[in-house]
């Protein structure tokens, strides 16, 4: 029992260190930009060596990676929790105000460099995408989801850096990033849950 228990607190240091590095790079790439940003920069300002950031990441661009797959998970956590009377399009509004809740630097900071395959924002739009279309899978397509979510995140992403390089604080960017998403989601809806009509599709039905 004992050792578990200091089994357990060793996890939660761990854990406590990895989410100081993770703040710290998105903070500083918030402020200096990617490329002015260092390994060293990063562990100084979570207190901790540089050796003990690579203990975490093999690169300053694997916290992004890490950041990315945790705003998914937010994400996708709260599309589980839809309610009977939710349309897709509100549910996934609710999603991301969560995930941009939780953000403690703006999504549209620099990406890092280029990587193989597919980059990590549409992972992450894939990722939210699929659960949203899992969520509703007899009224909602997969094409139809994936539009919804790249077209809400695209906003964001431009909205809060357009924002940011304004002057913006934080908070005000974030706010806007929220209007953003309501406003590029808004031709997505629904006559009665589960439902999701699209612009083009009222168009035709008149």
């Amino acid at each position: 029992m004992h050792d578990d228990r200091r089994i357990g607190l060793r996890a939660r240091k761990k854990e406590r260190t990895r989410r100081a590095l993770a703040d710290a790079a998105q903070r500083l790439f918030a402020e200096r930009g990617y490329d002015r940003t260092t390994v060293a920069d990063i562990a100084a300002a979570a207190e901790v060596s540089p050796r003990t950031f690579f203990s975490y990441f093999p690169s300053k661009g694997a916290v992004l990676d890490g950041a990315g797959e945790d705003r998914a998970a937010r994400a996708i956590a709260v599309i589980a929790t839809r309610q009977p009377n939710e349309t897709p399009r509100q549910l996934l509004v609710r999603a991301l105000d969560a995930m941009l809740g939780e953000q403690r630097t703006p999504m549209g900071m620099p990406a890092g460099p280029a990587r193989p395959g597919p980059s990590r924002r549409e992972a992450e739009v894939g990722r939210v995408a699929e659960a949203l279309a899992a969520s509703v899978p007899l009224s909602l397509d997969r094409l139809t989801a994936h539009a919804m979510v790249g077209a809400a995140i695209g906003a964001i992403d431009a909205v809060v850096a357009a924002r940011r390089n304004g002057g913006a604080t934080h908070a005000e960017a974030l706010l806007a990033g929220r209007r953003a998403c309501r406003l590029a989601t808004r031709g997505f809806r629904g006559k009665h849950p589960g439902r999701v009509e699209t612009g083009a599709t009222r168009t035709r039905a008149r």
